[in-house]
């Protein structure tokens, strides 16, 4: 039987046991890349197949292959409400020429008050009050390389702020900023929930066993599972990801670490405890220390691996789970918690094997001679759980009772809670991208921070309208959105889209400028100036797709939503959204 032997092994060659342990660890060390060179990010890579937004994603893909901007950087610059001067615009203008010439910066475009589509779009009233700079970038939104991205140009920005006028403040926020924060707040956030678990599990041991050397085995067993585990997932992923082999799609991800840290120690600590307890039952009833670690190990192995499959079993019905980081993370949870098993049923008893009874040390050690004097609780602490063992036994109704109704508020609470999807709210206020995201709201409205964009493509029969003293005969002409004609076909959509609550402004072939085209203005300077605009080459480029089989078929809008674009409600209006849009393409010659 396995477990025999396993046993045999610990109670002849402890050390042999340790050593092949240690030595694992180094040779994985030495071959396995880390964690973080290996994870994935994105989580907007994961989403089901069926989600409506990845068919416009791949329709943007193919029309606008040149489209590779996936987040934004923004800065703000203002002063509090009050008007812009010539200086305070100039410095807004070497911010975005900084933005532009930054190495190593994942760069598609940038925009400030010069930018012809959209420039007018970046100041705010009839005497400007702020101004903002916009650098797209390729890297998606949870990219981990956004956590530099955001410390480098908060730096850049912070060396521009000491020589800007005095009272001009310069904010940065935009979906690739929130996304840096959201990187290094994940990452705060795992190195604390480490300290924080080591810190509360080692509280527990000593509490328990007020022996350090007892400690010291549950402490090691982990952090050698921990290594192990670490070290093989990653060896894994980095051999047998995706595109290694045409059946190979091991992943693992950033945000996963946490979960395995947790479960980790919860899991080697509880083994650890049922191994070491069983151990002292075992030296209580007269086994030679030299053979109790092993004669433990038989009596509570199976209990150990019937634990550690459940809970395997158990956190493997992740896989069912549409958002792909759950289902992708259950080999990895799987790995390491089998890991921690045969941690705790080798390394664990060996370490005691090797110990011996000075494990107990300062208390004396366990004997046949009288648990109750040597045991090492207290014996104030075997009187109390034994009083409560009793209580139970004698009213197990009333104690059921008794604890469903202290659990019952926090039952109440936990289905109550609510989801959200606000990544800026769920961030610390004095984080940089909050504090941007604070401005740019202020000046510019919610939406702002992260545009919306909605790709329409022309029906296969749209063709221009029949001129009047025109040929009867003759063949319709297809439409090109490349035409005044096509400019005037988006009309419709801008003005659809305009008019729904949850949206703010729309940027479009037909108005580039934005605004609504029931109040469009064709007398004075603003006027030219969207004019000018929208008869630009640079405007077209921009709106329709000049790609063959999408050249003039396609184009693209920019929303700016009335609500936070992270918010729930923002979530709640995409559906009303999407509808008015299906309702429209039934109608219309654009889809």
């Amino acid at each position: 039987m396995l477990v025999e032997r396993l046993a045999q092994a610990v109670n002849h060659r402890p050390l042999l046991v340790l050593v092949v342990w240690l030595m694992l660890v180094a040779g994985l060390k030495t071959v396995a890349p880390s964690w973080q060179q290996i994870a994935l990010d994105g989580d907007l890579d994961y989403l089901p197949r069926e989600s409506p937004s990845l068919p416009g994603e791949r329709l943007l893909s193919a029309a606008f292959p040149e489209e590779q901007a996936k987040s934004q950087a923004v800065g703000v610059v203002s002063r509090g409400g009050e008007p812009l001067v010539a200086e305070d615009r100039l410095c807004a203008r070497e911010v975005s020429d900084a933005l532009r010439t930054m190495e190593d910066l994942p760069l598609v475009d940038g925009g400030d008050e010069r930018t012809q589509v959209v420039g007018e779009m970046m100041l705010t009233g009839e005497v400007p009050i702020a101004t903002m700079v916009v650098a797209r970038m390729t890297n998606g939104l949870m990219d981990v390389d956004n956590a530099r991205l955001l410390e480098r140009i908060e730096a850049k920005l912070g060396e521009l702020q000491l020589a800007a006028p005095e009272g001009l403040d310069v904010g940065l926020t935009g979906s690739a900023m929130i996304g840096g924060d959201l990187r290094l707040s994940i990452e705060e956030s795992l190195a604390s929930t480490e300290v924080t678990t080591v810190v509360l599990v080692l509280m527990c041991l000593i509490l328990i066993y007020r022996a350090p050397l007892l400690v010291l085995v549950p402490v090691a067993t982990i952090a050698v599972s921990m290594s192990v585990s670490y070290d093989l997932v990653a060896l894994l992923a980095d051999r047998f990801g995706p595109g290694d082999f045409s059946w190979s799609d091991f992943k693992i991800f950033t945000t996963s670490k946490i979960f395995v840290v947790v479960i980790l120690f919860g899991a080697g600590t509880d083994y650890c405890l049922f191994l070491i307890a069983r151990y002292r039952e075992e030296l209580s009833a007269g086994v030679e220390p030299q053979v109790a670690p092993g004669r433990a190990l038989t009596k509570v192995g199976d209990a150990l691996a019937g634990s550690a499959f459940t809970t395997i079993i158990g956190l493997s019905m992740m896989i069912v789970a549409d958002y792909g980081k759950f289902s992708n993370s259950v080999p990895t949870i799987g790995i390491c918690i089998f890991v921690a098993l045969v941690a705790c049923v080798t390394f664990a008893p060996a370490l005691l094997r090797l110990l011996g009874p000075v494990v107990f040390w300062p208390s004396r050690r366990p004997s046949a001679e009288g648990a109750a004097p040597d045991d090492v609780a207290a014996p104030s602490d075997a009187h109390a759980w034994g009083w409560v063992a009793d209580a139970v036994m004698r009213r197990p109704v009333t104690i059921l009772a008794v604890s469903a109704w202290l659990a019952a508020p926090c039952i109440f609470v936990g289905v109550g809670a609510g989801v959200t999807h606000d990544f800026v709210a769920d961030l610390a206020q004095d984080r940089t991208s909050v504090r941007g995201a604070r401005q740019i709201r202020a000046f510019y409205g919610d939406g702002a921070v992260a545009p919306m964009r909605v790709l329409a493509r022309l029906s296969p029969d749209a063709t221009l309208p029949a001129a009047a003293d025109g040929d009867e005969g003759a063949e319709p002409e297809p439409l090109d959105l490349n035409t005044n004609a096509g400019r005037y076909a988006i009309a419709p959509l801008h003005a659809l889209l305009i008019e729904q609550e949850s949206v703010a402004d729309v940027r479009s072939l037909y108005l580039p400028t934005g605004g609504d085209p029931r109040s469009r203005r064709f007398l004075g300077s603003d006027a030219l100036k969207s004019l000018a605009a929208s008869g630009s080459p640079l405007t077209a480029a921009t709106f329709v797709s000049q790609v063959d089989g999408y050249a003039g078929k396609v184009t693209q809008l920019s929303l700016d939503m009335a609500v936070d674009p992270f918010s729930l409600e923002a979530r709640d209006e995409i559906p009303k959204l999407r509808r008015a849009l299906e309702e429209f393409s039934e109608r219309a010659e654009i889809v």
